[in-house]
């Protein structure tokens, strides 16, 4: 069994997704793949999404692993799910998405026809609340799925390719290389890691849906430009901005991140609750661009609207 198919874990973070939680289990165990570990790890969900897995558990007997805890966000959520994982492979789905037939057969054999690669990628089809549809993830995003043999670095920061995490399947040795998921990250596991597999894997690129992504109000508002997004958006460049050494490559994040900075900066200034942030990211951007109009502007605007000297003569 083990030879012929390699273990797959596949780990389900919950954090209240009651009304999602048990379809996302069921797509899960009724995959044509013989040999998969499902964790599903609660993180300290406040309304009913343990009761409802723990409910399944009791009516269709122990087919998985269930873990339950404190919240600490996903991206340490992830972790433990590495940790307690034992498989060859590694694969992640949010508890309010679905796998579609086949998806775990059709991710194994791609990495086992190719075994330099890290990792392998692949598209999804997008649910919108619970109606099904055929339009794929990444035509809406109109841009091609990333693939190491066409696709540069360059082409990540520009979104001319883009990374669809939840889609992919990892080699459980290169996330272990990696640390896991990097936890200066709180809710998205993908910003930087995106950027880890164009700097440091061989990534492969399955080009149809292995899922169904679903869209519904809390996903939706949670993935945008927000103040729970930005930060992670801007940490996520900084960091690629150490880890580079073109120079052309650095001018490139350097502009993106001027960008992010004065957007998060807007939001800021709009908020009115984060004085010290406002003097931090103004002090960022002016240090790419001191004489940028518009940071020039939101330095005025700060110091306008909430009093910040310091935001003047920075």
């Amino acid at each position: 069994m083990q030879r012929d198919f390699p273990l797959v874990s596949i780990v389900v973070p919950a954090y209240n997704h009651e009304d999602y939680v048990v379809e996302c289990v069921e797509s899960v165990l009724a995959q044509d793949y013989p040999n998969i570990e499902l964790i599903v790890i609660n993180d300290g969900s406040t309304d009913s999404t343990g009761a409802r897995i723990e409910e399944f558990l009791k009516k269709n007997g122990e087919r998985f692993r269930y873990v339950s805890k404190s919240n600490e966000g996903l991206v340490k959520t992830l972790n433990a799910g590495i940790r307690l994982s034992s498989g060859k492979y590694f694969c992640e789905i949010a508890s309010d998405d679905i796998l579609i037939p086949g998806s775990v057969r059709k991710r194994v054999s791609y990495m086992e026809e190719n075994l330099t690669f890290d990792a392998a990628l692949a598209d999804a089809y997008i649910m919108e609340g619970d109606k099904r549809t055929v339009k794929r993830f990444f035509a809406e995003k109109k841009a091609k799925g990333f693939n190491t043999g066409q696709h540069t670095l360059k082409d990540l920061i520009v979104k001319d390719a883009r990374v669809f995490i939840a889609a992919g399947i990892f080699r459980k040795t290169f996330l272990e290389r990696l640390g896991g998921f990097d936890e200066d990250f709180r809710h998205f596991e993908d910003l930087w890691l995106r950027y880890q597999l164009a700097l440091y894997a061989k990534v492969g690129y399955i080009d149809e849906p292995v899922m169904y992504y679903r869209l519904h109000g809390a996903n939706v508002s949670g993935r945008g430009n927000s103040l729970r997004n930005m930060p992670e958006q801007i940490l996520a460049l900084e960091k690629l901005l150490n880890n580079v050494k073109d120079p052309s490559l650095k001018r490139l994040i350097e502009r993106k991140l001027l960008k992010n900075y004065l957007k998060y900066l807007k939001m800021l200034i709009k908020d009115g609750s984060k004085k010290e942030e406002v003097l931090k990211t103004l002090d960022k951007a002016g240090r790419i661009s001191p004489w940028s109009l518009k940071t020039l502007y939101y330095r005025i605007m700060a110091g306008v609207k909430h009093g910040l000297s310091a935001a003047i003569s920075l």
